[in-house]
């Protein structure tokens, strides 16, 4: 019945005792800019039918039990501004179609169970200001390309299974505040141009 409120533009549901699936039917609410589900009990998986959303700003959905795979799907909110996804049980890779959200600010998808390498793609967030992925399973090098998010201010990769050397490239992050590299398997020796 939800999918029937086609003029919503704002559903704010945080902070209750909701359970089960988040309804696929959402997905036909395509005025949606803000969807806030956080702090509830919510089961199941993200809907691959919620990438019709292409309105969304801001999408909450953390703190729930979430589980299951980030569908690719999420690459078509174009307008998406801020997506937390943390404190979750969400598994499988980073969708490299997380590198279409253009005007993405903030992305915090930690305290989860996804694995697989970080994509190249994300490097291409050039508005990215938040990104946290730290306590999960991810495996890989860090991304060379994440010298190109020059308007990052807090990068956390802490608390994985990451190797290889620190990227000189992050040198380039000349707007960084905040960086977590720590409880990973890097190796190599630290970077003169984090100096800069």
């Amino acid at each position: 019945e939800v999918g029937q409120l086609t003029a919503l533009s704002v559903l704010e549901l945080g902070t209750n005792q909701i359970t089960g699936p988040i309804p696929s039917q959402l997905g036909q609410l395509t005025a949606l800019k803000l969807l806030f589900l956080y702090k509830n009990q919510l089961t199941g998986s993200l809907p691959s039918e919620m990438g019709t959303l292409m309105d969304l700003v801001q999408f909450y959905a953390l703190d729930n039990h979430l589980s299951g795979t980030i569908p690719s799907e999420v690459g078509q909110w174009k307008s998406l501004q801020i997506c937390y996804i943390y404190a979750n049980q969400l598994t499988g890779a980073l969708p490299s179609a997380l590198g279409e959200l253009s005007l993405l600010e903030d992305l915090d998808l930690s305290n989860n169970q996804l694995t697989g390498p970080i994509p190249e793609e994300i490097g291409t967030l050039t508005a990215l200001e938040l990104l946290h992925i730290n306590r999960n399973r991810l495996t890989g090098h860090i991304p060379i390309a994440f010298g190109e998010m020059t308007s990052l201010e807090h990068l956390s990769c802490s608390t994985n299974r990451l190797t290889g050397t620190i990227p000189s490239e992050l040198g380039n992050l000349l707007s960084l505040k905040l960086l977590y590299l720590y409880s990973n398997q890097l190796s190599g020796t630290l970077p003169r141009e984090l100096g800069q």
